[in-house]
């Protein structure tokens, strides 16, 4: 297959915000993308403040280790969404990445779009030393069997939505409120905790310019 032109693509970093106010600028951009063809996209960097949000597959039932009412009690939120998987947590020091693209103009199926995704995530991840790996029962990356990074995307008529959650400097102990996609206690890992110091947006800029590089068309 020829490779696709790209056109712009655009990005935005945003510090921490709450959650419905990443989703509310995440519809806003899907919009301008359907009045706009200008752009193949913009992807939208993020920290949220402390939320858990369940995916098509997650219920509180299954996916909570604790009540709602505690949830309340300690200023986490909870909002189900539209997007792949089950449960999982944002909080400050983790980076969102949400990647609002029209696969069209970039000649990229969903599935090859999901598979750029996870490789653009390990390529950012191993410029800082970190050789991560693909979960073999979950989506995610995973460095020594400790999840560092999850997937969870939208698609819908050619526009994706939702996407990568990094963990860079985040409370982990945050994740034993939940059985991260379904899993209990599944060991969770960042890069602070495996020595690394960097922020927030210097993973963001990392992660941009492999998304540029290798976002085109598949073979």
């Amino acid at each position: 297959m020829t490779e696709a032109p790209l056109k712009r693509l655009q990005s935005e970093f945003t510090g921490p915000i709450s959650y419905r106010e990443g989703l509310a600028r995440q519809e806003q951009v899907l919009a301008e993308l359907r009045r706009d063809d200008r752009s193949c996209g913009i992807v939208l960097g993020f920290e949220h403040q402390p939320v858990i949000t369940l995916g098509v597959r997650g219920n509180s039932r299954d996916d909570l280790a604790v009540s709602d009412e505690l949830l309340r009690s300690r200023g986490i939120d909870l909002v189900q969404v539209p997007r792949g998987g089950q449960a999982t947590v944002h909080s400050p020091g983790q980076l969102v990445v949400y990647p609002c693209l029209r696969l069209r103009d970039l000649g990229l199926s969903p599935r090859c779009f999901v598979s750029k995704m996870e490789q653009v995530t390990q390529a950012c991840l191993a410029d800082f030393g970190i050789d991560a790996v693909k979960g073999e029962r979950e989506p995610g990356l995973f460095v020594a069997g400790k999840k560092i990074a999850a997937f969870g995307f939208h698609i819908s008529r050619g526009l994706t939505s939702h996407g990568i959650a990094i963990n860079v400097a985040n409370d982990l102990s945050l994740f034993e409120l939940i059985r991260t996609c379904g899993i209990s206690r599944q060991p969770i890992t960042s890069l602070a905790d495996l020595g690394h110091r960097c922020s927030v947006a210097d993973v963001f800029a990392a992660w941009l310019d492999h998304a540029h590089d290798d976002l085109k068309a598949c073979p």
